[in-house]
């Protein structure tokens, strides 16, 4: 029997009440998170293999755009949405600034696929008691499958919430991972030691070649928005104090902000600022 247009409309109304709710937020939000490996198997990383003898840099960027979101119900954590997620970016490089593997994923360059899956979820402290984290867990996830390649890049911070790695390792030291979970939720800004897992697969349907594998260790900042790493913000941030622009200046380098090319430019632009005209 033809179902009616009347009755699907309806049935299809209440499915998107139960497992759709769009959040009303700003636009895309540029999550950014920094810290150091402990352990790899990405092939790209050539020698850096299995437990690391020297921690490499990382910098994992998430664009999310909370407008977007719809939740879902798929591992059963404190909330779960689909879409907000738009990409995935993730640089990785040695102590002394050489970058041994970059890439980025785009919600954008996979609107062709046969399906694309766009995750994140979010489990809030003692309420995600399978997570084993009290202060929480934030899981993201770019899937895609089509007739050329397969697609899976995954960034975990707090827990492996899909048993990807081999172990989480890094003690949470904050109090809680998220600031606010009202809307869409946003994550504590700051520096802290917290377990990350980096997860990327790929796989060419035509020949059945590819790769995966992780980078794990833990991350030592989360920050929103672009940021400035520039002359003008050093001077913003340090004025004529010479202590304080030397010290930033190292900061940023150590933590994968600049390049040491970039730092000793920065060294020298500023020290040239500082003299009398």
């Amino acid at each position: 029997m033809k179902r009616s247009l009347l009755t699907g409309a309806l049935q299809a109304l209440a499915l998107a009440s139960l497992l759709t709710l769009s959040t009303v937020q700003a636009a895309e939000e540029t999550l950014k998170i920094k810290g150091e490996l402990l352990f790899a198997s990405l092939p790209q990383l050539g020698d850096y293999q299995g437990p690391l003898a020297e921690p490499l840099v990382f910098e994992a960027t998430i664009v999310e755009d909370a407008a977007l979101a719809e939740s879902t119900v798929i591992l059963n954590l404190s909330e779960e949405y689909l879409n907000a997620m738009r990409s995935i970016a993730m640089e990785i490089s040695t102590a002394a600034g050489e970058v041994l593997y970059s890439t980025s994923a785009h919600a954008d360059e996979f609107e062709f696929a046969t399906s694309l899956e766009l995750y994140s979820f979010f489990a809030y402290g003692a309420d995600a008691s399978a997570t084993n984290y009290p202060s929480g867990s934030a899981f993201w996830a770019l899937v895609s499958a089509g007739e050329q390649r397969f697609v899976d890049r995954e960034i975990s911070l707090g827990a492996d919430l899909l048993s990807r790695g081999v172990g989480m390792g890094a003690d949470a030291s904050i109090a809680n991972l998220f600031a606010d979970t009202s809307a869409y939720p946003v994550l504590t800004t700051g520096s802290y030691n917290y377990a990350f897992l980096y997860y990327d697969q790929s796989i060419d349907n035509q020949t059945g070649e590819g790769y995966q594998g992780i980078a794990q260790g833990y991350a030592t900042s989360v920050s929103y928005g672009a940021e400035d790493f520039s002359l003008a913000a050093l001077l913003t941030a340090c004025g004529d104090t010479v202590s304080c622009a030397m010290r930033t200046i190292q900061n940023w380098q150590k933590s994968g902000s600049v390049t040491p090319a970039e730092a000793s430019e920065l060294r020298q632009a500023y020290q040239a600022s500082q003299r009398p005209n």
